[in-house]
């Protein structure tokens, strides 16, 4: 039985466009995919300040029939920052995009490092596949995580 593994290909720089992966073993064309780059809002490296991430998690081999369940895990620098909530989550193709946006909360600031953790359901109805789930995080980081929808057969 073949072994799942993951392997981030860094592509550097990409210009505004679309792509097209082909994916093959030696002369034997496996498959393909498309995605596309669009040109950045801004010159920053955020476009919204988003949380700190340490780590996410989400369940590999969900039935098409559950609710999937991503857990992120991170640490605010100030005691009025928080994650704002709901956390969006959008979807293109077989990507799933969670942006989680930061919000100060009112009150006094002070520089009181506090851990978070934050539950998000992804949205129903996946089909039975693999599907990539990227979390924007602060400082133009971002987490990825893979995962794969099974079929429900009663």
């Amino acid at each position: 039985k073949p072994t799942r593994f993951t392997q981030e290909v860094h592509l550097g720089h990409l210009d505004a466009g679309g792509y097209d992966i082909i994916y093959s073993r030696g002369e034997d064309l496996l498959g393909s995919t498309q995605f596309k780059v669009d040109r950045a809002p801004m010159t920053a490296l955020d476009n919204f300040p988003y949380a700190p991430l340490l780590n996410a998690f989400v369940p590999d081999g969900v039935l098409e029939t559950k609710p999937i369940k991503l857990t992120l895990t991170g640490e605010l620098a100030e005691s009025c920052m928080n994650v704002a909530e709901p956390i969006e989550v959008f979807r293109e193709g077989n990507v799933l995009v969670v942006l989680p946006k930061l919000k100060a909360e009112a009150g006094p600031c002070a520089a009181e490092p506090h851990s978070f953790v934050k539950e998000v359901m992804l949205p129903s109805g996946l089909q039975p596949g693999r599907y990539l789930v990227h979390i924007r995080g602060a400082n133009g980081k971002a987490l990825n995580r893979l995962f794969s929808v099974r079929s429900y057969v009663p």
